[in-house]
C-alpha cells in the first residue's frame, strides 16, 4: 500500500451525476491528493490542507477520522507502507 492511500478519500459519485458533477468530483479529489501530499512532505501546513477539504465540502475533523481508521487498520493488519520515507515522521510530544 502507498503511504498516500490511508490519506485518501473515496470520490463522491452518485448516479444522478451528470458529467459536469463527475468532472469538478475528479478535479476536487485531485487536488486535494495533490495537497495531501505536499503536507505529508512538510511543504504545506495543516490549515492548509483543512481549508481546502473544506472547500470541497469536507468536513475537517470527519476527515481526520476517517484517516486515523485508516491508519488503524493498516496497523492491526501489519500492512506494508511503500515510499514511506517520503513522509516527515513526528515525534510524539
Amino acid at each position: 500500500m502507498h503511504v498516500l492511500e490511508p490519506f485518501l478519500l473515496d470520490l463522491g459519485l452518485t448516479p444522478d451525476h451528470n458529467k459536469s458533477d463527475i468532472a469538478a468530483e475528479i478535479d476536487a479529489h485531485c487536488t486535494i491528493q495533490r495537497l495531501t501530499e505536499k503536507f505529508l512532505k512538510g511543504e504545506a501546513t495543516i490549515d492548509e490542507l483543512e481549508d481546502c477539504l473544506a472547500q470541497f465540502g469536507v468536513e475537517p475533523d470527519e476527515y481526520w477520522g476517517i484517516v486515523d481508521e485508516n491508519i488503524d487498520a493498516v496497523i492491526d493488519q501489519g500492512t506494508a507502507l511503500e515510499d514511506a520515507d517520503t513522509i516527515i515522521w513526528l515525534p510524539h510530544v
